[in-house]
């Protein structure tokens, strides 16, 4: 595969830096993971701050993008064969002019007079339940499983925090935050105060024990989920055996179990 021309242009306040380098041409597009190194190495400044990346379309329009599906999109629009990507700062001097899909999902955009982490109003009303990413770790305390927002590195693979750690900027990269997961779990449940109640809970909780132990005892496995007619999007295995990850944001993209380790899509996605 043959290299992509990129011409970088950092725009801040007082001046706009150009430099120009190549990143290779992986299956037809150039990696958005890759893109993102190569910037931060001829711009090491940027590591520390918060910032997003744009292109021009033919109308002379910035447009946005922030994950692979995007950057696929503008090298597909681009005309000319040096992709120019605009790299724009989101500091204090900046943040009227932050896009508001940006300004949505980045950590301490979306409102400047709150403090990173702190929960929107909308929140501080959800005190029945939390959200549980089950199969996800602070890659910094060791929360397992992370409960509340989530937020995921849009650089590093597989790298999430939570919200105390978020507040303690212990990482550098933009991150995404997710609040949806697939199950929530209540925060306190008040036990009945009927003894028969609670009498038939235990023996409920018993019985399922008993029978936990049985199948154990039997060496009895549950055989993987099949998902015939599902491909995956990445390395094409058909059908996905075991756990399907299916985007919730592009039209019918799905990942296996071991693609969507190694792979960052940039989108929730949703286990099946």
């Amino acid at each position: 595969m043959s290299d992509v021309k990129v011409k970088a242009i950092l725009q801040t306040v007082l001046k706009e830096e150009v430099r120009r380098f190549k990143v290779h041409n992986c299956a037809s597009f150039p990696s958005y993971r890759t893109l993102i190194e190569k910037i931060l190495n001829v711009y090491p400044e940027i590591k520390n701050k918060q910032y997003y990346l744009q292109w021009k379309d033919e109308d002379g329009d910035f447009v946005t993008f922030s994950c692979q599906e995007e950057l696929n999109e503008a090298f597909e629009s681009i005309k000319s064969d040096i992709l120019k990507v605009y790299i724009k700062l989101a500091d204090e001097n900046l943040k009227a002019s932050v896009p508001q899909n940006i300004a949505d999902k980045k950590v301490g955009i979306s409102n400047p007079s709150k403090n990173i982490g702190e929960p929107t109003p909308q929140n501080t009303t959800e005190s029945d339940s939390i959200t549980i990413h089950y199969g996800v770790t602070c890659d910094h305390c060791s929360m397992d499983p992370l409960k509340g927002d989530r937020y995921k590195c849009e650089v590093c693979p597989n790298y999430d925090l939570c919200t105390n750690c978020i507040k303690k900027n212990v990482h550098n990269h933009p991150m995404l935050r997710i609040k949806e997961s697939m199950h929530t779990m209540p925060l306190e449940r008040p036990s009945s105060t009927n003894p028969l109640d609670n009498f038939i809970n235990a023996a409920a909780a018993t019985s399922a024990l008993i029978g936990l132990l049985a199948l154990d005892s039997l060496n009895i496995t549950e055989e993987p989920t099949v998902h015939r007619g599902v491909e995956c999007n990445i390395c094409h295995v058909t059908p996905i055996i075991g756990d399907r990850f299916k985007c919730l944001v592009c039209n019918d993209f799905d990942l296996c179990s071991r693609c969507e380790q190694r792979i960052y899509h940039g989108h929730p996605l949703l286990r099946i």
